[in-house]
């Protein structure tokens, strides 16, 4: 007979004794049945038992969530209800609950389900969005007739032009799947590339979802985005006809009253947009986790989920990452005679509480081995995914085995692969965790180390390894200015800040674009007579973002660097032209006109006269007088002087 069925027995036997009868005995009939129940409903989990193989592993299984899953289910298929916006605190399970409801309701209706997952440092916000539309404008293709292909195309170029594909081809290259790329105007160069991008986004989901089975669109960790790649959502909210189902997902701990994302959330008041909150687990639900990851009948787990839900306050990731503590500590076992889970409750009772999952994750990171923990942090620093080409190009530059590293701990559930992105984290806490493992020196180094290895490849001129520009870019600058390296070394990190603050730009992403140029000026700083022609590239470029983004103190500095060293007035004009700008629109007039004026003069020009010299009021009375009895057909003739 099965364990679980002998020990039932056995407790209905106990339960004879009265006061003497263990502490698992049945105290009525009726809990007999409820296990009864179980064995029927669940036999792999309540009648097998461990079974020959026993390891211990938590489900991804949604627990205590019946709820809140039929409160999502209901408000999609509302008639008033366009989109949710879903919150709670980190770690409560908010992105694998809608990952579950959302993937299972598209199976059921054969609807697109997008994401986009904006992270908390090392992937820019519009380039998510941008991948999102891809995935869409691959699914259409993949599903679509070629006559509905035709017409989507034809809807496109006519709502968007040749400028507004551009943009969208631009940052969205699978768009070209659809439409042909188009010849540009000679004033379609002078477009505002963010303004286009939000209006050519909105334009592309409501022709497609026009054409395509309903579309769900899941915008995952609101609080990361920045505010331009906010602005494209609202706009996608508020202005797409033939509007896709939009489900917002934000993390409380990150919103504070009055800042941005908080002012947001505010503007979508006007539309039907339901709010949902997803809470911590109840101690039902904890004891629904525990009974079936440890193979027993809730009625016994109870007590020990009971201290458990007490001491993770039923958040879910907490309990997951603090229950595999336990089990690593040996304070949840296997018992061979008979095989089954066991706990020891005394002593879990009394393990003392990190205050932060973050705390939890350090001290359990601790216990790992060195190759493990390097494998974490290689992770950590790159990001909170790590594809696998760029896995392939560090494999061999590194002194551990890494893919047995990564195995190792996809298997302890700090990882889950991806088929995608070769590896992420499980959560982003896990990430923070890692990352703060090291200290400061530390992480720099290991980031230098990781930014020259991916340095190594052709990113200035390959377009194979384009999508490692931003990475390497990004460790290498992380890794900190290291004036020990040749000069020609130097000289090729700053040509790949600069490459990569354009294509910034070309995703509009200023605020990245800036840095990277930055950054590249101190890599090629005292460099204005080995290599003349760089150097004054990223000051320029420097100058004209910082204009850009109204940073009157980096134009000053990145402009007065030029001025100083750039060798014809010619090539200063340009940042002289960004510095009278930038001081116009900060306020500082006067100091605009003086700079231009100076300008003016050195080519040659005479200043304007201000209004209310004498010379300049007979002037104007002269020219008064000489055209007030001129027809106008004489006047419009006149050619300029």
């Amino acid at each position: 007979l099965p364990v679980s069925l002998i020990d039932m027995v056995k407790n209905l036997i106990d339960c004879s004794r009265r006061d003497f009868r263990a502490d698992e005995s049945y105290a009525s009939l009726d809990d007999a049945l409820v296990d009864l129940k179980l064995v029927r409903d669940n036999p792999d989990c309540f009648l097998c038992g461990v079974g020959n193989s026993p390891t211990f592993s938590i489900s991804s299984k949604l627990y205590g969530r019946r709820q809140v899953v039929e409160k999502i289910v209901k408000l999609y298929g509302s008639d008033d209800c366009d989109g949710l916006v879903v919150h709670g605190r980190a770690g409560v399970g908010k992105s694998s609950l809608l990952l579950q409801v959302f993937t299972h309701i598209s199976k059921r209706d054969g609807s697109y389900f997008l994401r986009a997952k904006f992270e908390q440092a090392g992937v820019n916000p519009l380039a998510v969005i941008a991948s999102m539309f891809d995935a869409l404008c691959d699914a259409f293709v993949r599903d679509s007739q070629p006559h509905i292909r035709h017409n989507v195309a034809a809807e496109l170029e006519s709502a968007l032009g040749p400028a507004g594909i551009s943009a969208l081809l631009s940052v969205t290259p699978s768009v070209l799947r659809i439409v042909s790329s188009p010849a540009l105007g000679p004033y379609d160069q002078f477009m505002n590339r963010a303004a286009s991008l939000s209006y050519s986004f909105q334009k592309l989901l409501e022709i497609v979802s026009s054409h395509s089975v309903p579309i769900i669109v899941l915008l995952d960790d609101l609080q990361f985005a920045d505010i331009s790649t906010r602005m494209i959502i609202m706009s996608l909210l508020t202005d797409t006809e033939n509007t896709p189902f939009f489900v917002c997902c934000y993390r409380d701990d990150d919103v504070k009253p009055g800042d941005d994302l908080s002012e947001w959330l505010e503007c979508l008041h006007s539309r039907d947009i339901k709010t949902v909150q997803v809470e911590n687990l109840s101690l039902e639900g904890v004891n629904m986790l525990i009974s079936e990851s440890l193979k027993a009948f809730p009625r016994i787990t109870l007590p020990l989920s009971v201290q458990l839900h007490a001491k993770t306050r039923g958040n879910p990731f907490f309990l997951r990452r603090f229950i595999d503590s336990l089990v690593s500590r040996g304070l949840i076992f296997l018992s061979l005679n008979p095989p089954r889970w066991a706990w020891d409750l005394e002593k879990i009772s009394n393990v003392e509480m990190p205050v932060s999952v973050v705390e939890l994750l350090v001290a359990e990171m601790q216990t790992l081995s060195p190759e493990l923990k390097e494998g974490l942090r290689v992770v950590a620093c790159l990001g909170s995914s790590v594809d696998k080409r760029t896995m392939e190009i560090i494999l061999d530059r590194l002194d551990i085995d890494l893919v047995a590293a990564l195995g190792e701990l996809v298997t302890r559930g700090f990882l889950v692969t991806d088929d995608v992105s070769g590896v992420r984290f499980s959560h982003d806490k896990v990430q923070q965790s890692a990352y703060e493992s090291m200290t400061y020196d530390e992480q720099k180094n290991l980031h230098a180390r990781l930014g020259l290895i991916l340095c190594g490849q052709d990113l200035l001129h390959d377009d194979e390894y384009g999508y490692l520009l931003f990475v390497a870019a990004t460790q290498v600058n992380l890794g900190g200015l290291d004036m020990s390296l040749h000069q020609s070394k130097r000289v090729y990190i700053g040509a790949l800040n600069l490459r990569a603050g354009k294509r910034a730009i070309e995703l509009s992403a200023f605020d990245t674009a800036l840095g990277f140029f930055q950054s590249g000026t101190m890599w090629v700083s005292n460099c204005w007579s080995a290599d003349y022609d760089l150097t004054l590239a990223l000051h320029t470029s420097a100058t004209e973002i910082a204009c850009l983004l109204n940073d009157l103190v980096k134009v000053v500095k990145f402009s007065s660097e030029v001025v100083a060293n750039a060798i014809s007035y010619e090539e200063k004009l340009p940042c002289l032209s960004y510095l009278i700008k930038c001081q116009a629109y900060c306020g500082k007039v006067s100091d605009a006109k003086r700079i231009a004026f100076t300008v003016l003069e050195r080519l040659g020009e005479a200043p304007p006269r201000e209004i209310g010299e004498p010379s300049l009021n007979v002037d104007m009375n002269s020219t008064v007088k000489m055209l007030q009895n001129t027809p106008d057909h004489f006047i419009l003739k006149m050619k300029a002087s």
